[in-house]
Parts: C-alpha cells; sequence; structure tokens
C-alpha cells in the first residue's frame, strides 16, 4: 500500500515504490465554469465543490484542471469531467475516462474504467435514462447530464469515487 503525503513526496515503510508528489490545482477558467455551473446546474455545481472538499481532506485523491476539471486516485485518471453549453437553456456536464489534453506528469488512465460501470449501475437504478437527465455511449465509457441530474445521483457518485482506493 502506498501513502502519499500532502507536505512531501516520501513514500511510507508500505510503500510499494517511490511516488510523485501529486497536488491539486484549480486554475481560474475551471473556477469560472464551475461558478457559472451553479446558476444553471446547482446539483453538478454541488459536486465540483464536494470533489474538491474530497481533494482536500484526502491527499490520495487530486485534481488538475484547465478549463474542466481531472480527478486522479493517487497516480490514476478516474474521471475527466467537462462543462459545456453553460449559457443556453440546456447545458451539460460530461464524465469521460479519457481526457481532452495531456496528464499530470507521472500518472496515467486507469485501465479498470473505475467508474464505468458503478457510474452505469447507478445512473440505472435512479432511471436517469428513462427521465432523460443522463445519456451514455458505452464504447467510449462516456456519460452525459443535464440540469435535470438530482442531487442524489451526484452525492451517491462522489460517494462512489470516496470509495475508489478501497
Amino acid at each position: 500500500m502506498r501513502i502519499i503525503t500532502p507536505s512531501s513526496s516520501r513514500v511510507s515503510e508500505q510503500s510499494e515504490g517511490p511516488v510523485t508528489e501529486f497536488r491539486t490545482q484549480l486554475q481560474r477558467d475551471y473556477i469560472k465554469q464551475r461558478d457559472l455551473l451553479a446558476e444553471v446546474m446547482p446539483a453538478a455545481n454541488r459536486f465540483l465543490l464536494g470533489v474538491e472538499a474530497l481533494c482536500a481532506e484526502d491527499p490520495r485523491f487530486h485534481l488538475g484542471t484547465t478549463k474542466n476539471l481531472y480527478l486522479y486516485a493517487e497516480d490514476r485518471l478516474l474521471v475527466y469531467v467537462t462543462m459545456s453549453k453553460l449559457d443556453t437553456p440546456e447545458p451539460v456536464l460530461k464524465f469521460s475516462p479519457k481526457p481532452n489534453s495531456s496528464l499530470k506528469e507521472g500518472t496515467r488512465i486507469d485501465p479498470r474504467g473505475l467508474l464505468r460501470r458503478p457510474l452505469n449501475h447507478l445512473v440505472m437504478k435512479l432511471e436517469g435514462y428513462r427521465s432523460g437527465w443522463a445519456k451514455h455511449k458505452d464504447t467510449e465509457g462516456t456519460f452525459w447530464f443535464n440540469a435535470y441530474a438530482p442531487d442524489k445521483f451526484f452525492n451517491a457518485t462522489l460517494e462512489l469515487i470516496g470509495t475508489a482506493l478501497d
């Protein structure tokens, strides 16, 4: 088991090898997008704030941002989240297993698609496809959520993320 401490790149005695220090980085463009999301998709905005809080509390999780969000668990990208059409009546939050651009140095895409099956199961359980607030492209593992996606969904997704390293 690797233990990453937020203040150093040292590894505990339980480590399997060296670990690079990863820090959460919130860029101005991301913060602007996230704050705009609060007006058009409040539940999604609360979700992103929850992800930020998780990363602040648990150093095994960290974010990278440009205009969108890269969520990592240790050295693996769990999900790439984009916010689009925020200035239209149909805003969208997209979850993808693959990034739009490069990853943080020393990280990789999670080959297991950690959130793919559990997230799909959760959407089905909450009737997201039938209700129309969720869409999924199985070949890519990409999900799209609209403004009707409920707090219950985003809260459960945050719980899924929190268990990613269990």
